[in-house]
């Protein structure tokens, strides 16, 4: 990976501390797993995301929708197919960062639950006025 490596583009070994990461870079290209995306967001950073696994499908799909970034492999036929083409995109249109400032916003102005129960309790309420019809499984025995 050192080979890759030049003043704009670092691999490291060892884990970092993502939010000194989000608040350093201009885009982030990563898995896009739930805590990644969300550092990335709550910064206002545009993301390429990579697609291995059905929860970083479900994010890069969610990050699409909102503006914020692209995925790769490709998502849409929009979503350039050239994964280079995709970063130029990101980093020269400033839609991009926008849109992911602007979902940013919107996460830090959201207050946190008091208890498991307040939570709980939004989610029974989300579900008594959805209109789509929720079926719970069975308990495991």
């Amino acid at each position: 990976m050192d080979s890759f490596a030049c003043p704009t583009l670092r691999f490291s070994p060892q884990p970092l501390k993502m939010e000194e990461v989000a608040a350093q870079c201009d885009l982030a290209v990563g898995d896009g797993t739930h805590g990644m995306v969300l550092q990335m967001l709550n910064a206002g950073k545009p993301m390429l995301l990579g697609r291995t696994h059905i929860e970083n499908t479900l994010n890069a799909r969610k990050v699409m929708e909102a503006g914020a970034g692209l995925a790769w492999p490709p998502l849409t036929p929009e979503n350039p197919k050239d994964p280079g083409e995709a970063l130029t995109q990101l980093l020269e249109e400033p839609r991009w960062s926008e849109a992911a400032a602007a979902v940013g916003a919107r996460l830090r102005g959201r207050k946190p639950f008091a208890s498991p129960e307040q939570g709980a309790d939004a989610i029974d309420g989300l579900i008594a006025t959805s209109d789509r019809r929720f079926r719970l499984s069975p308990p495991l025995s």
